[in-house]
């Protein structure tokens, strides 16, 4: 039977209301489907088409040309259009809105029920999330009531519908195109769009897995392959392509300065563009000779032609995607927009609704369009299905291009030769282990637009761009999804049951990868924006971008951390429902009932949890070989930085031990046995070459064979770990020796119990057993050569030893200084050619000690009373000369004023000093002081 709307004009009316609550329009919606869409036709499909544009207006916000960009300043209107979209909202919507046109309307149409408005809390009953997710939108109640009421046909979805499914028979949804601005395409699409309408570059056509290993990132870049994924090619897009060749042309003329914009092409007037039109009238079919959202040719009028600025002409241009595409490229664009607008006029640290929606539904599609199977059946190794769909390999590349691809990368042999002209005649072999950090580095990079033939591109410096906090939530999210896949260990453990002659009958060798295809696509982007993350990140910012790559990091080169549960409740029967009805649109012949039943996920272990690694891993540790060996080397030139003084000293250590602890001798051995290229499993070889392949031009170069050059080992490692280690040393042995006499009392007391500096000492002894366990330091290594011990206690030779003691040993290193402690022209040069060495633990105070910085555990505002207080007793009773009491920082005293200041002070045997009542843990002695001469008093 065909139903009808009960209000046939409502939808649009409050789909245009910017106001009207989100969760009573999505029961609009829905009813749409269950009711008009379910049982309509052409008309039906019309009216969705007209509808999309805003409705996605209203989910997202509107997509503004070149709004991503950090210069961009938005109107209040624009702001206010933008808040103002659904998963904008900080607090939770209204189920039942009391109030507003057409709320009780809608409250009164005939829905399933969703929950109260108390349930509607919960992220599984809100109805936004039923009508967005892919593997929810229909509930278990709607399900049951569908088969009580044996209704022939599921109620259509908008992701079964945004997909075209075949079983609703669409007819004009299919050929629907929307429009999304070539400026707000990622930096590489539009750079690959930009050489393939110049000429520079070929289509690359069809990208099998085969060709995922047999072709380099630089010959084809993901920009190109982001292309390939869209159903409609942007080349054959005629108006599109001429408007950008249009735009290219200003750009080189400029650049050549020989014409104004006003002489390009005077005769081809309808390559001029026109204003861009509003995204509500972006859609059209292929059907329309001429659609309504493309630039249209400028006709001659009364006031005649203008050429437009070059900038007006970039954001009118836009390529046409499906509606799929559209809803899926602003999907993954929304955390973007979001930490823009945050990062104008809200905290980025605050975590709204709307972005809870938003986290959930990103759940909700990766699960749908990667899931995980947990079939236990060998055959999947080899039967493993391809892409079914075209729709799951664009959704990662979309995730890739948007979130992860932020920068232009350089390649290994380009980072090779910049660095072989830096060093010069030094001879330094840049292409080691050790020199990883380097060639990570952001080099100059060309302008898009290119230049005309024979004129060199303009070139600008990369400035590192780290993603919103938004962002890093969302790739942590696909990480800790992608990586606890079961099939993972499923196809390790199948790799080794493979035998040498089944691989050499398989050109490839893609039958031992252990990798699932998801996962191979992800590989190279996540290595690069890994090795840039621990690069430029800031480590001495709580949760930046350092630290959000050092968790992906560990995340992703330990799969054996992930878990895997039954899965409890009431639910399950309604989740098996939803996987066959999602199976059946997707086509996926994915188990049903087990696999809903289970669930797997990583768990994150501690810093001092040893590794779980087993031999059992070895294919996925040369699937990812460079993942064990790039991003440790770059780390360990950047945890130099960290703080390991007083204040930081176990945070920073946790850090550092949760990177030594992955580094178990077993793995340890793995890696350098993979890196050695003459052990006997040919199954091994063949999966590290097939990763550096996949690795492309960003694979470090990597020497195969001893007579080529030195052969990677994780040794090449060890000065950048002395150095690590010296710094923590260094650093603890200043704080121990800047202690006061109470300090040191409390210190031996924590001693006795294992506490204090007594554990610190041990946790620097375990990261330097750890340390050489790795990089297999030479018999009775010391970080710091100690001439004699105290008491035995530590061979390392650092814990035991005074300031005095250091200064004593490294005596014959130190630079030429004068008298006062600074250093001579001599003293410099030897610094700078690397002769002599510097100690952190023999620096001095310069100045009078009185009036030093406040310390960490002193408080400022106590630190000035008491010093003015001290300077007045000492001015009554002639100790001291009136001074104006400012600390260091606060004065502008040369270094010359600073010793003059400390030979005044040297004058007289005594001084008051009541500065000791600054610091809080001296009350306590006080009070107890006081406490008991009270006492004595009272008897």
């Amino acid at each position: 039977k065909h139903h009808k709307s009960q209000y046939p004009n409502m939808l649009e009316e409050v789909l245009h209301r910017p106001k009207e609550s989100p969760a009573e329009v999505a029961k609009a919606i829905e009813t749409f489907f269950r009711q008009d869409f379910l049982y309509g036709g052409k008309g039906t499909e019309d009216r969705f088409v007209r509808l999309f544009p805003v409705f996605l207006e209203r989910v997202f916000g509107p997509v503004i040309a070149n709004s991503l960009n950090r210069n961009y300043e938005f109107t209040a209107e624009q702001l206010d259009y933008i808040e103002s979209a659904w998963l904008m909202q900080s607090r939770i919507w209204n189920v039942n809105r009391p109030g507003g046109s057409g709320s009780t309307a809608f409250s009164a149409m005939p829905l399933v029920a969703h929950g109260s408005a108390t349930a509607s809390t919960k992220l599984e009953n809100d109805p936004v999330v039923h009508l967005l997710s892919a593997l929810k939108s229909l509930s278990y109640e709607q399900n049951k009531a569908a088969a009580d009421q044996d209704t022939p046909t599921v109620p259509p979805t908008l992701i079964r519908i945004l997909s075209k499914d075949p079983a609703l028979e669409l007819s004009m949804i299919p050929n629907a195109r929307a429009v999304f601005p070539f400026v707000e395409l990622p930096q590489s699409v539009q750079r690959a769009l930009i050489q393939l309408a110049y000429g520079t570059a070929s289509w690359p056509g069809n990208l099998s897995m085969a060709h995922e290993f047999n072709s380099s990132a630089g010959n084809i870049s993901n920009g190109s392959k982001f292309l390939d994924c869209l159903s409609w090619n942007p080349m054959q897009q005629k108006e599109f392509v001429n408007n950008l060749r249009q735009v290219i042309s200003i750009h080189h003329h400029r650049s050549d300065e020989s014409i104004g914009i006003g002489g390009i092409d005077r005769g081809r007037k309808d390559l001029v563009l026109s204003s861009p039109r509003s995204p509500t009238s972006a859609y059209s079919s292929q059907q329309q000779q001429t659609p309504s959202f493309l630039f249209s040719p400028s006709h001659s009028g009364g006031g005649g032609n203008k050429v437009q600025d070059v900038t007006v002409l970039e954001q009118g241009l836009n390529v046409q995607l499906s509606f799929w595409e559209k809803y899926f490229m602003v999907f993954v664009r929304f955390p973007l927009l979001m930490g823009q607008i945050y990062q104008m006029s809200r905290s980025s640290n605050t975590f709204t609704y709307g972005e809870k929606v938003y986290l959930h539904l990103l759940r909700d599609y990766i699960q749908y369009y990667f899931p995980h199977n947990f079939s236990d059946s060998f055959e999947s190794l080899h039967h493993e299905k391809s892409f079914e769909s075209e729709n799951d390999q664009a959704f990662i590349r979309f995730m890739i291009e948007f979130w992860l691809e932020r920068h232009i990368y350089t390649s290994t042999k380009d980072a090779v030769a910049v660095l072989s002209s830096q060093e010069g005649d030094r001879g330094a072999d840049v292409t080691g282990l050790d020199w990883s950090y380097h060639l990570a580095e952001l080099l100059m990079v060309q302008d898009k637009w290119g230049s005309p033939p024979g004129i060199a591109a303009a070139l600008s410096r990369q400035k590192y761009d780290a993603p919103p906090k938004h962002v890093q939530r969302c790739i942590k999210i696909l990480v800790e999804h992608l990586i606890s896949d079961p099939a993972i260990a499923r196809r390790c453990r199948g790799v080794g049951l493979l035998s040498g002659d089944y691989v050499q009958d398989n050109v490839g060798g893609y039958d031992v990868w252990p990798l699932p295809k998801i996962q191979t696509i992800f590989q190279l982007s996540l290595y690069n924006y890994l090795r840039t993350g621990l690069r430029y990140g800031p480590i001495h910012v709580t949760n930046s971008s350092f630290y959000a790559a050092l968790d992906l990091w560990l995340l992703w080169i330990e799969p054996w951390n992930t878990v895997q549960r039954k899965k409890f409740g009431a639910t399950v029967q309604a989740k098996d429902i939803l996987q066959n009805v999602s199976n059946r649109v997707s086509h996926m012949g994915v188990p049903t009932s087990h696999s809903q039943q289970m669930h797997s996920f990583p768990t994150v272990p501690k810093h001092n949890q040893p590794s779980k690694y087993t031999p059992m891993w070895e294919s996925y540790v040369a699937a990812n070989l460079h993942f064990y060996l790039v991003p440790f080397a770059i780390f360990l030139r950047r945890a130099r930085e960290l703080d390991f003084s007083k204040n930081d000293f176990h945070k920073s250590m946790n850090h550092l031990q949760r990177v030594l602890r992955v580094y178990s001798p077993q793995l340890v051995q793995t890696i350098n046995s993979l890196l050695d290229n003459q052990g006997e499993n040919q199954n091994l070889k063949t999966i590290v070459g097939c990763h550096e392949k996949n690795l492309g031009d960003f694979s470090p170069a990597r020497p195969r064979d001893s007579n080529v050059g030195k052969v990677w080992k994780l040794d090449m490692l060890r000065d950048e770990m002395h150095n690590l280690l010296e710094e923590i040393v260094l650093q603890h042995r200043k704080t121990v020796g800047e202690q006061g006499f109470l300090e040191k009392m409390f210190t031996r007391i924590e001693g006795l119990f294992g506490e204090g500096y007594k554990a610190d000492e041990n946790l620097i002894l375990k990261a330097i057993d750890s340390a050489n366990q790795i990089v297999k330091f030479p018999q009775n290594y010391e970080v710091i050569p100690s001439g004699r011990r105290k008491g035995g206690m530590l061979s390392s030779g650092f814990s035991n030893l005074t300031v005095n003691d250091n200064e004593q040993d490294l005596s014959s290193l130190s630079p030429d200084r004068e008298a006062t402690g600074f250093l001579t022209n001599k003293g410099r040069q030897q610094i700078l050619e690397g002769a002599r060495l510097c100690s952190a633990s023999s620096v001095n105070f310069i100045g009078d000690p009185m009036y030093a910085r406040p310390k960490t555990y002193e408080i400022k505002v106590l630190v000035k009373w008491t010093l003015m207080l001290s300077n007045k007793l000492n001015v009554y009773f002639g100790f001291d000369t009136p001074k104006k009491c400012l600390l260091y920082g606060e004065t502008q005293l040369t270094a010359d004023q600073l010793i003059k200041e400390q030979e005044m002070n040297k004058v007289g045997l005594f001084r008051f000093n009541l500065r000791f009542f600054a610091d809080p843990r001296n009350w306590m002695v006080i009070y107890v002081v006081l406490k008991i001469f009270c006492r004595l008093l009272a008897r």
